[in-house]
């Protein structure tokens, strides 16, 4: 939970605040009222592990209305957040069609162990997030 200052590492969260958010303070296969489905809460965070189990453990954060989502995973040492400008009402598997590819391959990578990861990503996010805007805002003609 660093590297919001240019490499300096201030963290955001220090390793006590980090314990408390990713362990669950909710009783075993509690149905959520709001989901209508099993969820695991920590210290206001939902806990992800099931959503994402290929970069478990410890995954912690929040889904929003219509597929938003932003999450850390530690262990990782990566975070995610997704915004739309349309939402999406048909999201059951918890889990949005419209990044769920994307986190699948960056899982990859991070799995993988490449040391190279940062410096390869954010071109290709950049990529994608161009593509995703043109393809909603297409130019007159």
């Amino acid at each position: 939970m660093s590297d919001v200052d240019d490499y300096k590492y201030k963290r955001l969260l220090n390793e006590q605040i980090l314990k408390v958010a990713i362990k669950s303070n909710t009783p075993e296969n509690e149905i959520d009222l709001v989901l209508q489905l099993p969820t695991k809460f920590g210290m206001g965070f939902l806990l992800m592990d099931q959503n994402f189990p290929s970069l478990a453990p410890g995954i912690f954060g929040h889904t929003g209305a219509g597929g938003s989502v932003g999450f850390a995973a530690p262990a990782k040492n990566f975070s995610f957040a997704y915004v739309m400008n349309r939402i999406e009402t048909d999201t059951q598997s918890g889990i949005d069609v419209r990044y769920k590819s994307m986190l699948i391959k960056i899982a990859d990578v991070l799995n993988n162990n490449n040391s190279s990861f940062h410096r390869r990503l954010s071109p290709y996010l950049f990529i994608f997030c161009s593509i995703v805007f043109l393809y909603q805002f297409p130019s007159s003609p």
